[in-house]
């Protein structure tokens, strides 16, 4: 191709590592970090409100009916951002033909391959001096509910925290780095570095035997894919159904060996699979808010204001354990729940509309970054979307995941690490 053709096809990044070239049409399209939350809640969240609503289960864990008017008023909110800056791009196109910028790549390089080496350092420590001894339990004759809890009391909390660490987060965004970088570079270092982690995290997710970090793999390895498929359509059409099926029969075999069942068939499988997309993949924020949150606080008396969250406590110096008699205060009740509890309808109708407000900052933000930030600014928008639906927002899990999405897309952070 002729120098001069190619020049306006593929432009070198600048100094402050901003892509400058032109888009062209038929480019894939990365969705928003905007468009990813609103997806995320409204599927996992919000229709599952709808189907309550409507009559469609039985289950009657929401003895208020406010449910449908809180959750309505926070997907408004959501959307009221979205709505006043109408123009703001959802999708984000990313070059089909880029050149390598060895000064990225090699930065970048360094830093996934230090988290790397450190986080697989401690999973090796941690499966020999803690995991194993759970693993190798699998199938005696300890009742489910001691299995289940084996590792979990709050003297252990402080070798959890580095594990959640390197499989939450290290781990999967080192692979998520490899795959992007091999997918635009073609660096056999970068083909390494994937092979290095692949098995890394596969051993951190199961240790022990969580849903959550299994199934955060897997969703991480599906993204991978996702990055290497051209066209969103195909994505869409082909792969993202195989990863639905998936989802529900992974967590449902994670289920049963943690709670020590290690002799089941494929349909008792496909029965518990069924049982935790409904209930737990689908219903569970929904039935959490409502028994801790909606159930228990009116919106206007009485809310919390983050007096127990785990974000205050080192302020407060008030760390509420899992058996402390304050934990239902902590539990898991998704973002909904967590701001209803803490801040009623006050924090119901802002919080939604400063969080949009920081997404649709970032999509802009992202335009014009290189695919390399882009797609780890989208993998982590996504974890934490699916995080905040099932856990907590007020949590320091939440907040470094909100940091990280927006620091990526920082020129301040970027520009001194770069040079």
């Amino acid at each position: 191709m002729h120098t001069s053709k190619l020049s306006e096809i593929v432009l070198m990044m600048s100094n402050n590592n901003e892509i400058l070239s032109p888009v062209l049409p038929g480019q894939k399209r990365l969705p928003s970090p905007y468009l990813i939350f609103l997806l995320v809640h409204f599927i996992f969240y919000y229709i599952a409100v709808l189907y309550l609503a409507f009559g469609g289960t039985d289950l009657n864990f929401c003895y208020t009916n406010n449910y449908l008017t809180i959750a309505s008023i926070f997907l408004f909110a959501y959307l009221l951002p979205g709505l006043l800056f109408f123009r703001k791009k959802l999708l984000i196109r990313l070059p089909t033909i880029l050149a390598a910028d060895d000064k990225i790549y090699a930065k970048l390089y360094k830093f996934a391959i230090f988290f790397v080496l450190c986080s697989a350092a401690y999973v090796i420590y941690y499966a020999f001096f803690s995991g194993r001894n759970k693993l190798f339990l699998l199938g005696s004759d300890l009742d489910a509910n001691t299995f289940r809890f084996l590792g979990y009391d709050d003297d252990s909390r402080i070798f959890q925290i580095p594990l959640e660490l390197a499989r939450r987060v290290l781990l999967p965004l080192s692979l998520i780095y490899a795959a992007v970088a091999y997918y635009y570079g073609r660096a056999r270092r970068d083909k390494i570095l994937f092979v290095l982690v692949l098995p890394t995290l596969l051993l951190a997710s199961v240790l022990t035997l969580d849903r959550g970090p299994v199934l955060l793999a897997l969703v991480t390895l599906m993204f991978c894919l996702y990055i290497y498929t051209p066209t969103n359509s195909r994505f869409f059409t082909v792969y993202l159904p195989v990863l639905i099926v998936l989802l529900p029969l992974v967590g449902a075999v994670v289920t049963m060996l943690q709670h020590n069942l290690t002799e089941f068939d494929f349909g008792v499988i496909k029965e518990q699979s069924y049982a935790v997309a409904l209930n737990r993949i689908w219903l569970d924020p929904l039935n959490m808010s409502c028994r801790d949150c909606f159930n228990a606080f009116d919106g206007w008396n009485g809310c919390l204001l983050l007096r127990y969250s785990r974000l205050t406590s080192f302020i407060t110096g008030e760390y509420v354990g899992t058996y402390n008699d304050n934990s239902m205060y902590i539990t898991p009740v998704g973002i909904v729940g967590d701001v209803w509890r803490n801040f009623g309808y006050i924090g119901i109708a802002i919080l939604p509309i400063l969080l949009a407000s920081i997404l649709l900052r970032v999509g802009t933000l992202m335009q014009k970054k290189h695919p390399v930030v882009n797609y780890i600014v989208a993998f982590l928008t996504l974890v934490f979307s699916f995080y905040v639906n099932y856990g907590n927002i007020f949590t320091y899990g939440a907040m470094i995941l909100l940091f990280f999405i927006v620091a990526l897309v920082s020129r301040k952070l970027w520009a001194p690490l770069l040079q």
